[in-house]
């Protein structure tokens, strides 16, 4: 808001009036924010639903071969391919990283 020296009244700008039928350049910078970030809110949410699909991919369940040696202690661990494993040291030279302890359920 500026005073007009000749005149000594107030001049307000076109974009700090509040009438919303009048076009205005606050509004107009306002109104492509707000699309702008609906549209960055969606994207983000896509992607974090595309991200829990990935992540529960079946494949990091898959046995591989194990050409380690490993422990011979027996704490016994059920991996994700419900397959109990005499330890989580033989479990991981599997390839198995998702696991709980105790013997799988028959």
């Amino acid at each position: 808001m500026r005073i007009s020296p000749a005149s000594g009244q107030f001049y307000v700008p076109q974009f700090y009036t509040s009438n919303p039928k009048k076009s205005s350049v606050f509004g107009t910078i306002i109104g492509s924010i707000t699309r702008k970030y609906r549209a960055m809110k969606n994207l983000f949410a896509a992607a974090i639903f595309g991200l829990m699909f990935i992540s529960c991919d079946k494949t990091e369940c898959l046995e591989g071969p194990c050409n380690e040696g490993v422990p011979m202690s027996y704490i016994p661990v059920c991996g994700c391919n419900d397959i109990t494993y005499p330890n989580k040291e033989t479990a991981e030279c599997h390839g198995i990283i998702n696991y709980r302890s105790g013997e799988c359920d028959e």
